[in-house]
This record gives structure tokens, sequence and C-alpha cells, in this order.
């Protein structure tokens, strides 16, 4: 829940009673999951950037682009990850069966030694391996389904024949990545302005580049932005001029001029051609003059 934008009109009473935070966004899924550990399973978005980083030695060099990258602030959001079965409906937390924080801390000691693509392959694997949990997997999963996974993920880049068998296609895969992810938008109780410098999310206005969360939240650039370069707005508008007609009932018929064009719709029998023809329309009489 974010109050965002234009947002005058809500009191703080408002925004107190109806605040919901990322870790409410846990516990819920907790709740109503009954296998989640908020503790165990939720991680910040940035965190995936160590993974990004290995997957770019995968690459090598060589590659026409790098890997998406998260690099925003620690506190911008939080996510986790299932693994579910299309065929069984089996489906488990990652962090129930992967170390998924120490493969995270084993993704940066490879990225940081910057060993090769041959070695970064063994590395990886091995890195896999030791923080599997056999035990803990769902039904039908096991360490091969993982590096499958994990194959496809980066892009095939982690030896290639894992993917083989099914050519790469993602839709032949039996078990799926699912990720459940929350932004944790700023306002006036929790701005930040380290969160805001590394910002993913640019607004172009006409004074620059400015952030999300500084642009529609918090500080409030939105009024100040537009203030000082807004030229109407639709309400004076609608105060001076009115406001327009709505023809969205079928049954409100829309007025045209007297001397537009009709269009038929002409549809033969066999229905393998559709003509628009126009019928010529008698000109309106011109208005008598008065003297």
């Amino acid at each position: 829940m974010s109050f965002t934008g234009r947002d005058e009109d809500i009191s703080d009473e408002e925004r107190h009673a109806k605040r919901y935070t990322l870790s409410h966004l846990a516990e819920d899924m907790q709740r109503q999951t009954g296998v989640s550990e908020p503790l165990r399973d939720w991680f910040p978005l940035s965190a995936s950037s160590a993974m990004s980083q290995v997957t770019d030695l995968l690459k090598g060099p060589g590659a026409d682009w790098g890997s998406l990258n998260c690099g925003c602030h620690p506190d911008c959001g939080a996510d986790m990850g299932f693994m579910v079965s299309k065929k069984t409906k089996k489906w488990a937390p990652l962090s129930a069966f992967v170390n998924v924080e120490r493969v995270l801390q084993d993704a940066q000691v490879i990225a940081d030694s910057a060993r090769g693509r041959a070695l970064t392959v063994v590395q990886t694997a091995l890195s896999l391996l030791r923080n599997y949990s056999p035990a803990d997997a769902p039904e039908g999963f096991c360490l091969v389904d993982l590096l499958h996974k994990f194959d496809k993920q980066s892009g095939g880049h982690l030896g290639g024949r894992l993917g083989a068998r099914d050519n790469g296609n993602r839709k032949n895969d039996e078990w799926l990545l699912m990720f459940v992810a929350g932004m944790w938008f700023q306002d006036l109780w929790t701005y930040d302005f380290r969160r805001t410098e590394m910002c993913l999310i640019p607004y172009a206005t006409q004074m620059g580049e400015l952030s999300f969360c500084a642009y529609n939240t918090g500080v409030g650039w939105r009024q100040i932005v537009e203030n000082m370069y807004q030229n109407a707005r639709v309400a004076d508008w609608y105060k001076e001029h009115g406001k327009h007609a709505v023809y969205a009932n079928v049954r409100k018929m829309v007025p045209l001029p007297s001397n537009a064009k009709r269009v038929t719709l002409h549809v033969p029998k066999d229905g393998r051609l559709i003509q628009w023809a126009p019928k010529p329309v008698a000109p309106a009489p011109e208005p008598e003059r008065v003297a």
C-alpha cells in the first residue's frame, strides 16, 4: 500500500491506519501459506547482484550484453522464491532446501576471484552442490533439476549441456521458479536520501532526472515541477468551459455535423468481402439572411 502522487487530501490518521509494509507482507505470506519463514526466505532485491556478476563471468568478456543487475538500495524492496512443479503441483520455498544466503556469499567470492569461465563453472556447480539439501526439497525435485534451472536462469552458460535436453525451451520445464516481491515506496516517515541516490526508476522532467520516490512521494517534487512548468490544468478547464460529454453508452447517439458524409457497411452474403461505401449527403441549406 502506497499513498503516492496526488494524495494531499489523505489525513495522517488514514495513512497510519492503512500502513502496510514489507514486514506485513512477509508475515501474511507465512500465515497464508504455512510454509514460508520471513527471516529465512526473504532477501533484498539487490542481493541478486552477486549472481549477475557470476553470470557475466560465465558469458565472458566477448558477450554483447551484460546481465541484468539490480543495484538498488537494500531497503528498496524484498522478494522470496518458490519452486513449483507443473505436473504434480508440488511446491516449496527455494530457501527451504537451498542455503540461499551462503549461495550469495559464494557468488561474491566467485565474482571477486574472477578465475575465468572454466573455473567459474566448477565453482558455481560446487556451490550449488554443497548448499543443496535433498531431504527438504519438494517431491520429485533433485540436484539435476537445480543445476538445470540455474543453467537456464543464467542463459545456458553453466555448461550448455544442462539445457540441451529440451533445446533451452522454458515451456518444457517441469519446475518453475516463481518470485513474490514487494517494493517499499518512501514517504515522509521513511525517507532516506541514500535510497534516493540509488534509485533504479528515473523520471525525466524539466528539472532533469528525478528518482521515483523523490518525484512521487516524500518531499513532493511532482508538485514543485508541475507548478513551475504547468500551462493549464484540466480542473480549471472544466470550471471555465464545463466537462465534455461522455458517450460510453451504446444507446446514446453521438451528434454529428449536418454536412458530414454518412458511411454504410456492405457485407455480401458469402462474407468474403467488406466494403466501405460513403453515401452522398445533400448540402445543408444556407441560413436565411435577415436585413
